[in-house]
């Protein structure tokens, strides 16, 4: 019979082990039974808010934000060397080290935490579908002459005449952006009316980010603008959720008292205007989808009353109206 066969070829009886074979198999338990000593880090990550969510979202949603979550935390873990270990509720475990050691496993660990936290965070809450984003557009030409119209020196930047690539815009502009798109989508316009309304709204946006760009102008890119770009995707993340000050700069790991002054001489507002101000203009995009006080719920205001004031002053509309004008 030939070596190491389980059958015999004849009869089909299992064989009977070798003494070496037996030998090895019982040392082959023996140290799987005692195992080995090695350092190893685990890592575990879970959904913030979590609770809040499920109270605001149907049970189909939640089965889809958690399996983007898993498939996201599970690419990153693997990525860099690590083990799933288990899924529980909204969380992950995984070990770095076991079975296989990298010699640099706490590193590993280290910098798949921070990509989840930092850039997989993120990209949980975008669509599945891309980004998904209604933009306008105007001609060369026309783009270099309201380039020109703010700084004379840009049409000798033809390839890049604008010198501000980024700036926020005031919640005026960003209403009648959403209402100009809402007029489209009722055909409520023609060519030339809307020829006219897209130079003018690009002209005001850019008109708004020199205005900033001149008056904000800083020397490069620092420390404090990293601090306040992390603090707004932190804000940014679950806008339904109740956020402390000690929790947020503990969380960024600064004192409540820098990130508040750091935040206000950077931005000119304070953290909870900020969200607030998110919240207002995620509700815009609501508006036309979901009850009022639905939008409210969701959105994390207090009740349907505070809801309505916080328009009222940002936009200086009722929801009502809003949805109105939006429709």
């Amino acid at each position: 019979m030939p070596d190491h066969a389980k059958f015999c070829p004849e009869c089909g009886h299992a064989a009977e082990p070798s003494s070496d074979a037996s030998g090895s198999a019982s040392r082959q338990a023996r140290d799987s039974a005692e195992g080995d000593r090695r350092h190893a880090t685990v890592l575990f990550a879970d959904i913030s808010g979590y609770t809040a969510l499920c109270a605001a979202m149907d049970a189909e949603q939640i089965q889809a934000l958690l399996n983007r979550f898993f498939a996201l935390m599970d690419a990153t873990i693997v990525a860099y060397g690590g083990r799933i270990i288990d899924h529980a509720g909204d969380g992950v475990l995984a070990v770095f080290g076991a079975p296989v050691a990298h010699g640099n496993d706490p590193e590993r660990a280290t910098q798949a935490q921070i990509l989840i936290r930092y850039g997989r965070a993120c990209d949980l809450f975008v669509s599945p579908d891309g980004d998904r984003c209604e933009w306008l557009g105007v001609s060369r030409e026309i783009a270099l002459d309201i380039a020109a119209s703010f700084d004379r020196r840009a049409c000798d930047r033809c390839e890049a005449p604008f010198i501000p690539q980024y700036a926020p815009v005031g919640r005026e502009l960003y209403l009648a952006q959403r209402a100009l798109f809402a007029r489209f989508d009722r055909n409520s316009m023609d060519a030339l009316q809307a020829e006219e309304a897209i130079i003018s709204l690009v002209t005001a946006v850019i008109g708004h980010a020199y205005d900033r760009f001149t008056s904000t102008r800083v020397a490069g890119f620092d420390a404090r603008d990293d601090l306040v770009q992390r603090a707004k995707s932190l804000l940014s993340r679950n806008l339904s959720a109740a956020q402390s000050l000690g929790g947020i700069a503990v969380e960024l790991g600064v004192s409540p008292f820098h990130l508040c002054r750091v935040f206000h001489e950077r931005t000119g507002s304070t953290l909870h205007e900020f969200k607030t101000e998110l919240r207002l203009r995620a509700a815009l995009e609501m508006l036309g989808s979901s009850s009022l006080s639905r939008v409210a719920f969701e959105l994390g205001f207090s009740s349907h009353s505070h809801f309505t004031s916080a328009m009222r002053t940002r936009f200086g509309r009722t929801p009502s109206q809003l949805r109105q004008m939006l429709a």
